[in-house]
């Protein structure tokens, strides 16, 4: 099912949208103002109470590559770009990445960290996903 997208930013306005690269673009939105929100809470809330030594540093990465994938997951979005798997690959897996280094950083459920390296896993498939694909469309002659 497509909508007609009549309102955002403009950079798809009259263009058909399908409710996954709708919902995707959401999900990307919000993982961008989650990723600011942790570098805010991570920066001013927690200076002092690391439970390891290491922990800041975990947090600061799990923020960035929040943000980067946020970045990729909204790239997925764009509408007739035929990319909306790979973004729910993307999400999908920097949920279970973030997921598990905030928790291990935290020192909530530090049992958590073997998922990190399923998302990473996942992570760097979705973007080969996307890499083949834009070669994918380049051998394939245009109709």
């Amino acid at each position: 099912m497509a909508v007609r997208c009549e309102s955002g930013f403009g950079c798809h306005r009259g263009k058909r949208v399908s409710i996954t690269e709708r919902l995707l673009e959401c999900v990307a939105l919000l993982m961008a103002a989650c990723a600011v929100a942790a570098a805010a809470v991570g920066s001013h809330l927690l200076e002092q109470r690391w439970p390891e030594a290491n922990s800041s540093q975990q947090f600061a990465t799990a923020t960035r590559m929040l943000f980067w994938h946020a970045i990729g997951l909204w790239i997925c979005s764009r509408p007739g770009n035929g990319t909306y798997r790979q973004g729910i690959l993307m999400g999908f897996s920097c949920f279970l990445f973030c997921l598990a280094v905030y928790s291990s950083a935290l020192g909530i459920f530090p049992i958590l960290i073997f998922l990190a390296p399923v998302g990473g896993l996942g992570l760097i498939c979705s973007w080969l996903w996307l890499v083949g694909s834009k070669i994918w469309k380049l051998k394939r002659p245009r109709k």
